[in-house]
């Protein structure tokens, strides 16, 4: 029982002092970890602090430096801080003036496309109710072909709105090849229509 009770007391001992020895551990950490942050943030203030200074000091010799420098060349630098003012107001009204030719262009685009649209559905309407008309052919063939020009026409309006909405945005357009020889015969078509319905 005496070896017994000593193995125990022995045990006991060798727990509290590996007890001892964690928590003594666990203190050190705990104090290394707030001793590194606290000097982490002093190296931060310190970096932030002497960045300041830095940016400061170079200002200052940089404002000293332009400062000697306008002393030197004033009459030059006011010839050419008067040369680039007048091509600021020059690139103002160039600009102006493009924003109220987009904008123009911009409104035009919009007050056309909705008719457009409009245009468009009627003449899809038409073409569908031609087609369901069997009892007059030669009539539903003419409203057929009518129809169908008024969609290639509008359709046709609605790119010329894309193009002047890409022009009013700026926007890149791209080149495309296209037969001369069936511009002018639309256009010429288009012009014997035209005097078609004038006489009619």
């Amino acid at each position: 029982p005496f070896e017994n009770r000593l193995r125990a007391l022995l045990r006991e001992i060798f727990i509290g002092v590996l007890g001892l020895i964690f928590l003594g551990c666990v203190i050190a950490y705990v104090l290394l970890r707030s001793l590194t942050g606290q000097i982490e943030r002093l190296q931060r203030v310190l970096r932030t602090r002497t960045g300041r200074l830095r940016k400061e000091l170079e200002v200052r010799l940089e404002t000293e430096h332009e400062l000697a420098n306008y002393r030197n060349n004033l009459e030059e630098m006011l010839l050419e801080r008067s040369e680039q003012l007048k091509r600021s107001h020059e690139q103002l009204r160039e600009t102006e003036r493009l924003a109220a030719l987009g904008s123009l262009a911009s409104g035009i685009a919009h007050e056309i496309n909705n008719p457009v649209g409009a245009i468009v559905l009627v003449a899809e309407n038409g073409l569908e109710a031609a087609n369901a008309e069997r009892d007059k052919v030669k009539a539903s063939l003419i409203l057929s072909d009518a129809c169908e020009r008024i969609v290639c026409h509008a359709r046709r309006c609605g790119g010329i709105v894309k193009g002047v909405l890409q022009f009013a945005r700026n926007e890149q357009q791209e080149r495309v090849k296209g037969d001369l020889n069936t511009v002018v015969r639309n256009v010429v078509r288009l012009f014997h229509e035209t005097q078609g319905s004038n006489k009619a």
